[in-house]
């Protein structure tokens, strides 16, 4: 993905997918471990996914900082993953990428 499709994700906003597709760009992290997040994994700056929703089934651990308030107070609540990519897409006029993509993006801005 290109920084202005990053963009273009970026300043689409119709939470709480909106929200979840931020972190997922912010964070790194797979969809299920932003979905399933909970507040009480954040202690002292430091957000902690712990090993059961992990693919590795081991806990990772990552700052807070920079993103902090992007987090949500309580557990997201929301259904329909293909249907609000379906409307962002259409919204913003991208399209033909995998969510799997964003992960990549963020790799590959992390190496430089």
């Amino acid at each position: 993905m290109s920084d202005e499709e990053i963009a273009a994700i970026w300043a689409y906003d119709h939470p709480p997918y909106s929200n979840i597709v931020k972190l997922l760009i912010l964070t790194g992290q797979r969809r299920n471990q932003i979905w399933k997040f909970d507040p009480s994994w954040v202690d002292d700056g430091v957000l902690t996914f712990p090993s059961s929703i992990m693919k590795t089934n081991r806990a990772h651990s990552i700052p807070v900082t920079g993103y902090g308030q992007h987090l949500p107070n309580q557990p997201f609540s929301f259904n329909g993953w293909s249907k609000a990519k379906r409307r962002m897409d259409t919204r913003i006029g991208v399209s033909d990428y995998r969510s799997e993509e964003r992960r990549d993006w963020e790799k590959s801005r992390n190496q430089k």
